[in-house]
């Protein structure tokens, strides 16, 4: 999968993310022992035209482990990467350890 991975910086920290596919975005957020390069499942999810958006959680990949202070913190560093991307809504998709990151 042709999978484009960029950081941005926001407030001094750093989140790290991938896009993979075209299409209607989904927001994943991996579980645990992964980052942006997750792919598990996503072929599926490509095919059938959609566009993945994976940041690396705090602390994972090269994303600040300070963004996971908090909830409302770590959803205000994703928003900024939804912003970046122009995204203006998107699907959720929350595996294992990553549910309590949204």
């Amino acid at each position: 999968m042709n999978r484009n991975v960029e950081t941005i910086s926001v407030d001094g920290e750093v989140i790290e993310f991938s896009v993979i596919g075209q299409g209607e975005p989904i927001l994943i957020m991996h579980g645990g022992h992964s980052s942006c390069y997750e792919e598990f499942g996503y072929a599926t999810l490509v095919k059938n035209g959609f566009s993945i958006i994976t940041p690396s959680r705090a602390g994972y990949g090269r994303t600040s482990k300070s963004i996971g202070e908090s909830l409302s913190k770590a959803c205000q560093h994703y928003a900024k990467v939804l912003d970046y991307l122009q995204f203006k809504k998107v699907h959720v998709i929350a595996v294992s350890a990553g549910g309590p990151a949204v």
